[in-house]
């Protein structure tokens, strides 16, 4: 007979896709703890069916890092601002589990 204790840890892990950016669409994952919080997630952004970058993001004490990378010079800003946009929106909303 197995009798548990406190749950210390729990993780949802969950797919995600964003389609509202114009002219962009977004395919990822993103990770929650056992209070619905986010952690973590990554993401590959696509224009016209081609990549065109990828981004992670992770929890850092109170707030968020990202990164950004593998995209061609001058569209930093423009995936910047879209990683920023699913940060939000990943914020937001929990994973059915």
């Amino acid at each position: 007979m197995v009798t548990f204790g406190e749950i210390t840890e729990k993780r949802v892990r969950a797919l995600y896709t964003k389609t509202d950016i114009e002219g962009y669409s977004v395919e990822g994952g993103a990770a929650y703890d056992m209070d619905n919080g986010l952690t973590d997630a990554s993401g590959i952004v696509k224009a016209d069916g081609a990549v065109v970058g990828h981004f992670g993001i992770w929890r850092n004490g109170e707030g968020f890092s990202m990164n950004i990378s593998d995209f061609s010079a001058g569209s930093g800003a423009k995936l910047n601002e879209i990683a920023e946009a699913v940060l939000s929106d990943l914020e937001s909303a929990v994973p059915e589990a």
